[in-house]
């Protein structure tokens, strides 16, 4: 059997409790009532409100299950009526004893109790264990219900028949009473536990207890004690404070309170987001500490950054894992604890190093094959390094190319565009025409025979086109880069009027160092030419005129070179 008992004014009651929030509006216990709101909330504590407000000891019958959630919400109704309703809908009964007393029990024992007649109260005297007092009358006098009092359980209630009631009167009239005199000194219940576990209280009873610590034995001892309690007390300098976290989950909290709280007492307030904490001082200033910084590593925090020239979606890949919640396109919002936005902000800043820029010359010539040979030059594949090109030639071979395509005598320049690429960029030429193609959509009909359906012009480019992709700056300056280079021209007609296109490409993969060059080859062309001269009229005669006609035969050959410098441009 359980009970509670207390008196607080109803204006300022908020009680929080079991993950829910149980809330009075009013004053005093007004007649037209206040609203009362029940979130799930268990049993007991309803009844502990209802005590406090009414200021009746409530006693409750070992079968009320006091853990059973309690949701409702009552307007304009007084605390009397709103419990009665609460406990109908839960299947229990109470009865009034008096005016200051009230017994809840489950509905299946109302015979039991309404059929009692006036209890009696009986003050256990002192030295003596209430709970044997209980087991004896149980033992005795079965049939009575024997109850520990509110707030004091040396206090029983003897429920039963008014003949059995006397006989448990008569009964422990005859117990004796020690001579022990019995103090309580107020105090929160967890400063009376360590109280209990730090204090010399030989010869004494101490019982820590929600009003404080009682302390039972002779005056003299009791005196004696209470001076060293006292001196404790100063030492302890016990304190009590509300940690209310703002980002720091409650349950974390509470573990980590829990591994460091030392002689402390660390409480949740019933889902309040809210923690209880209370001891000495000095535990108590670190238990705070801690949890303080617990609490701003849990705070959550937004920051701005500009990305400049990095591209969105790298930057999204680079802080990924590190803990941050990113959102926007050129300017990222970082969201994240403290620590995390500023591990995220150093791995922007690391790989967001501005991009630098690189000037690509190029010089695209077509050498004649026989001429090349005769300068001892073999581009047997498709790029050389400046060093390659000195072992063709005795003398620097680079310069003596130049000078061929400067000549103009056996060699045509063909394009010499400059280009600048940002690193990671591409950069495209394209010199010559568009030459327009027709091209027909035909089906094949069930004849056999082709029907043409429609005809589409179709754009195709003849002439130079260059392209540098994949540009990227070594540590060492040097510089890496894909080149395209494509050659194309009209070289004959069909019959049916379509231009014949002949096109030379190369791509090569290249490293070059800043300022130097790269010499590319390999694109060849062999051309056989026809020529045929006669003496005007003579050379038509017949038999005769063959001594006036000549024919003279010639095969060309010659190779596309591509001179590839790169140099880092100062901004």
């Amino acid at each position: 059997m359980e009970s509670v008992h207390g008196k607080t004014p109803l204006a300022k009651r908020l009680l929080i409790a079991g993950g829910t929030v149980l809330a009075l509006a009013g004053a005093g216990l007004p007649a037209s009532g206040a609203d009362l709101k029940l979130v799930d909330t268990p049993l007991n504590q309803v009844i502990e409100l209802y005590s406090k407000e009414t200021g009746r000891s409530v006693f409750i019958d070992e079968g009320v299950q006091t853990q059973r959630r309690v949701n409702a919400h009552l307007r304009g109704m007084n605390i009397e009526d709103a419990f009665a309703i609460i406990q109908r809908s839960m299947g229990l009964e109470s009865k009034l004893i008096g005016t200051g007393t009230l017994l809840v029990f489950p509905g299946e024992r109302a015979n039991r109790y309404q059929a009692s007649g006036v209890p009696f109260f009986l003050r256990v005297p002192r030295g003596i264990d209430p709970k044997w007092i209980i087991g004896m009358l149980n033992a005795v006098l079965p049939s009575l219900k024997v109850m520990a009092g509110p707030g004091d359980e040396r206090v029983l209630m003897v429920v039963g028949q008014d003949s059995q009631v006397q006989d448990a009167k008569d009964l422990t009239s005859r117990l004796p009473e020690t001579p022990k005199d019995r103090v309580l000194v107020s105090m929160s219940e967890g400063e009376a536990k360590l109280a209990l576990a730090e204090t010399n209280h030989k010869d004494m009873e101490l019982e820590a207890s929600p009003g404080g610590l009682a302390v039972v034995g002779n005056k003299g001892n009791i005196t004696t004690f209470l001076k060293g309690l006292n001196q404790w007390r100063l030492s302890t300098t016990w304190k009590r404070e509300v940690f209310t976290p703002e980002r720091l989950d409650t349950a974390k909290a509470l573990k980590a309170a829990e591994t460091l709280k030392g002689r402390g007492e660390i409480k949740d307030l019933g889902g309040t987001g809210s923690l209880l904490v209370e001891g000495p001082a000095s535990d108590l200033t670190r238990i705070l500490e801690v949890l303080r910084a617990l609490d701003i590593q849990e705070r959550r925090s937004r920051r701005a950054v500009n990305l400049g020239e990095m591209k969105p979606e790298i930057a999204r890949d680079a802080v990924k894992g590190l803990g941050v919640e990113v959102a926007g396109d050129r300017r990222l919002v970082l969201t994240g604890k403290p620590g995390a936005i500023e591990d995220a902000q150093e791995v922007l800043k690391i790989i967001s190093k501005k991009k630098r820029q690189v000037l690509v010359r190029l010089r695209l010539a077509e050498f004649s094959k026989s001429r090349l040979r005769t300068l001892g030059v073999d581009l047997d594949k498709n790029a050389y390094g400046y060093g390659e090109i000195k072992t063709f030639h005795p003398t620097d071979t680079l310069p003596i190319l130049l000078r061929v395509m400067d000549e103009g005598k056996d060699a045509q320049v063909l394009a010499e565009p400059n280009l600048r690429v940002i690193e990671g960029e591409e950069a495209k030429v394209t010199i010559g025409d568009r030459i327009p193609l027709e091209v027909s959509a035909t089906a094949q009909t069930d004849s056999g025979s082709t029907l043409k359906l429609n005809t589409q012009l179709q754009w195709v480019d003849v002439g130079i086109m260059m392209k540098v992709k994949n540009v990227a700056v070594n540590s060492d300056n040097s510089i890496r880069m894909n080149i395209i280079g494509e050659v194309s021209s009209v070289v004959a007609t069909t019959k049916q009027g379509f231009p014949q296109i002949r096109t030379r490409e190369a791509e090569s993969s290249l490293r070059v160092e800043n300022g130097g060059a790269i010499v590319m080859g390999g694109l060849l062309n062999r051309e056989e030419r026809e020529s045929r001269n006669k003496i005007p009229w003579l050379g038509n005669l017949p038999g005769l005129g063959a001594f006036a006609r000549s024919r003279d035969r010639q095969k060309g050959e010659t190779e596309i070179i591509m001179v590839v410098t790169a140099s880092l441009t100062e901004e």
